[in-house]
């Protein structure tokens, strides 16, 4: 477990996840810039049972309350096969929970923690253009905007374009300076 000021980042467990498929499926909740995703739970616990969600290639840490209540999660997963590195994802189910800072922790502890445990030169995050929130936690937790990547998916109805941020090596804390200097 990674623990912050305001939240903790942990492994999910096999308990979690009824909780965690509801709470991913809850369509009142995903918000415009969220991708509509629908996960059963037998797909949820074969994907757990093969690599607990942490692996090589894709991980998930959830984003906990300091009494363990499941808010949200943070990912990483390998977004093009040449990258030194790894996209980041990131979600709070609740809109009761957003703009409280836990995404921005959430995503600094991880950012520190896949630095400090793989052997990468890079993160990225990728989000919708026009996602204010999302931009903000991606520069409040220090990635730099590299550009606009145009006409990139197809999401709800309409052809949308990227807005990409990313953090290398160097300007990143390690954990247990990110952790003091929350």
């Amino acid at each position: 477990m990674i623990q912050g000021k305001n939240i903790n980042l942990r492994l999910m467990r096999k308990d979690d996840l009824e909780d965690y498929v509801m709470k991913t499926n809850n369509t009142d909740s995903p918000g415009a810039f969220y991708p509509l995703v629908v996960w059963t739970q037998t797909e949820t616990e074969k994907l757990f049972n093969e690599h607990g969600f942490f692996g090589e290639s894709s991980g998930r840490l959830l984003i906990t309350t300091k009494e363990d209540e499941m808010i949200g999660f943070v990912s990483y997963f390998k977004g093009s096969p040449y990258l030194n590195g790894y996209e980041l994802g990131y979600k709070i189910f609740e809109p009761k929970d957003h703009g409280k800072g836990y995404t921005t922790e959430a995503v600094k502890l991880f950012t520190s923690f896949l630095f400090e445990h793989r052997p990468i030169s890079r993160l990225q995050i990728c989000m919708i253009d026009g996602h204010v929130g999302s931009a903000r936690v991606a520069e409040k937790a220090g990635y730099a905007y590299e550009g606009l990547m145009r006409d990139v998916a197809y999401h709800r109805g309409e052809i949308i374009s990227n807005r990409l941020y990313s953090i290398t090596r160097p300007e990143v804390l390690t954990l247990n300076e990110m952790i003091e200097s929350l």
